[in-house]
């Protein structure tokens, strides 16, 4: 799919504009079977994203075969900073405008952000969910306590936070 860069200042879409220091530039290769990336930049489609949201309710496949072990996954999934290390924050390297902090009452575990205090996030969510936000508004999340994984992909640099926060209302307020 392609992808896009938002403008805030004329508040539009276009197409990413690659410049020094900018994730934009990373472009994706839609004819390259062999693609990989370690950092930003996942190139994968929503099927799979989904699948892999879906294992990481019980750390197994669809067929029930063990991808991850309980206690791993356990530990993936369980805060592991102290309290001097909150809020946590990720600010984008890509706007230069100010943002809300949207992992405010979230821990951090293996590889996750972790849900630890729902009054921070205003009580919409499930202490435990987890989940990840990628670069171009890609986002998911997985809660045990409710047995749902949810995915959306927009393919948008720089996108306004607020469907981050509109994806997950809206979830929990229709369970």
């Amino acid at each position: 799919m392609t992808h896009y860069e938002y403008d805030p200042i004329n508040k539009r879409l276009q197409d990413p504009l690659a410049r020094s220091q900018k994730i934009a530039g990373f472009g994706h290769p839609h004819d390259q079977l062999t693609y990989a990336r370690g950092g930003h930049g996942l190139f994968s489609t929503l099927e799979d994203y989904s699948k892999f949201a879906q294992m990481l309710l019980e750390g197994k496949t669809q067929k029930g075969e063990t991808i991850i072990s309980s206690n791993m996954l356990s530990q993936a999934i369980t805060n592991h900073l102290d309290l001097k290390f909150f809020p946590l924050e990720i600010k984008s390297f890509d706007v230069e405008v100010l943002e809300e902090n949207d992992l405010d009452g979230y821990g951090w575990g293996l590889g996750f952000r972790v849900l630890t205090d729902l009054n921070k996030i205003k009580g919409v969510g499930s202490i435990g969910e987890f989940g990840w936000a990628g670069a171009a508004a890609t986002y998911f999340l997985v809660d045990p306590k409710n047995d749902l994984t949810a995915v959306v992909m927009t393919q948008v640099l720089g996108a306004d936070n607020i469907l981050q926060k509109d994806f997950i209302t809206e979830i929990y307020k229709n369970l």
